[in-house]
């Protein structure tokens, strides 16, 4: 029986942490203007969730020097598959090593991809379970909607976004160096 195949053993992405040297900025941010909830923090790290995400932190936000992205971190479909793709990694020479994992995350892989990303891999979550005063009446949910608070934040913005335009099979068309 052949192994299975890698493209279901990666469940999806977990989280990805930005690095920021305006941390309280950084914050405001994620939190007021998107709309993101704070889930804790551990020392110079603060993590917060999208509305309906399942796990602990859908990003991590940590202080530092300058901003960048620091680790992403993928969820294994399985425990199974999280040990195949730790030996797959390893077989190509990317493997760092067994991490504790973030507050939420049981035991990662820590590895690089062959551009020397730091990537992690994990199976183990916490499932989120939310304070009493956001629990919502739908079971489907896993935490309740408010509304208001984020749109005054978002009209104070002057930022005007253009869409690049997309290329297309066949097409010579770039995007200009002016976005």
């Amino acid at each position: 029986m052949p192994p299975p195949s890698p493209r279901h053993e990666i469940a999806h992405l977990g989280h990805v942490e930005l690095f920021t040297p305006e941390p309280e900025k950084s914050l405001d941010f994620f939190v007021r203007l998107l709309g993101l909830t704070e889930n804790g923090s551990d020392g110079n790290t603060v993590y917060l969730r999208t509305w309906d995400d399942y796990e602990h932190h859908s990003l991590k936000l940590t202080a530092a020097k300058t901003s960048g992205v620091g680790r992403t971190a993928l969820r294994a479909s399985s425990e199974e598959a999280l040990q195949r793709r730790v030996v797959a990694i390893e077989e190509r020479g990317l493997g760092v090593g067994w991490v504790d994992g973030d507050a939420g995350i049981g035991p990662t892989y820590l590895f690089r991809d062959p551009d020397g990303h730091e990537l992690e891999v994990y199976w183990e979550t916490e499932r989120y379970d939310p304070p009493e005063h956001l629990r919502p009446a739908l079971k489907t949910r896993r935490r309740l909607i408010r509304r208001g608070g984020s749109a005054s934040a978002a009209s104070t913005t002057s930022t005007t976004w253009r869409r690049r335009p997309r290329s297309t099979a066949g097409s010579s068309a770039t995007p200009s160096a002016a976005g």
